[in-house]
């Protein structure tokens, strides 16, 4: 009997990317290189909060002490949301002056980037889909790649956590016309959250870039999943996803294996295993 369940190892591995991703090297001293500084500060504190209450969420759903302080996850004060408001307004307040010097310097679309990242987190879907396209304007695949893989990917982000919203939380009886629209908004659409993956995929050329992508198809599939059983009440995985999904966390531990330290190797082994778990409740399917 297939029954996904959600694993300690697993707590926001999208937003632990992103606090690693706004650390960017500005060395441009112009007055909207300084905010994006700014901004990029207040993003990071945002996250760095949002990883905690995440964290601490999961230690208590586990039974475990969030108040051992040698915890992860152990409590700090704060919510993210006014950090995640205070960058944008950062962002935003970047006039037409400074937006010229951050595009002579290559830095106006990790501008726009950032700011529909705060959209999002501030649960602005479609401002952030709408910032995402405009600075795959400004943003070149071939020498920014990280940033326009992060731009490329944001709408499926976006898709995916409305898809989310949608899927009851136990079974409630069978609809299958509400199944096939979280199923279209997640992976079978024209514009599904998988289409903006793989368009992202393809430009992906750094360990971290494959990894956090792979993370986010395969949250799509649990997603997918938990559909499946709460809204059809089929808790069996089909053979062929099945294939395609080992196939995945395969592919997310081959890459760490990459990494030369014995500890990075470790880490993305693990993280398969935590994803293995989520899916199909072993790490041995």
């Amino acid at each position: 009997m297939h029954t996904p369940k959600k694993p300690k190892l697993l707590i926001t591995p999208v937003l632990r990317f992103l606090v690693l991703w706004v650390v960017l090297f500005i060395l441009t001293g112009c007055q909207g290189a300084q905010k994006l500084r700014d901004a990029q500060n207040a993003f990071n504190e945002g996250a760095r909060l949002e990883n905690e209450l995440m964290f601490k969420s999961a230690f208590k759903q586990y039974g475990l002490n969030v108040n051992d302080q040698n915890v992860i996850g152990a409590p700090s004060v704060g919510r993210p949301e006014p950090h995640y408001a205070a960058a944008l307004e950062i962002l935003q307040s970047i006039g037409d002056a400074g937006n010229a010097e951050l595009e002579k310097d290559r830095l106006l679309g990790t501008k726009i980037t950032l700011e529909a990242l705060c959209q999002w987190k501030l649960g602005r879907g479609t401002q952030a889909i709408s910032l995402a396209e405009t600075a795959l304007d400004h943003l070149d695949a071939e020498n920014e790649p990280r940033d326009w893989v992060i731009a490329q990917a944001l709408p499926a982000l976006v898709i995916s956590d409305e898809a989310y919203a949608r899927i009851p939380n136990v079974f409630t009886g069978k609809d299958q016309s509400k199944f096939d629209d979280i199923e279209n908004r997640l992976l079978t659409a024209d514009r599904s959250a998988k289409t903006y993956i793989d368009k992202a995929t393809g430009r992906a050329k750094d360990r971290p870039i494959e990894i956090w992508l792979l993370q986010v198809e395969l949250s799509l599939y649990s997603s997918w999943l938990k559909a499946r059983s709460n809204i059809l009440g089929e808790r069996e995985l089909p053979e062929k996803e099945k294939g395609l999904l080992i196939g995945k966390c395969e592919r997310l531990e081959t890459i760490g294996k990459r990494y030369a330290h014995e500890d990075q190797k470790k880490a993305a082994k693990e993280l398969a295993d935590g994803w293995r778990e989520t899916i199909f409740g072993t790490i041995n399917p």
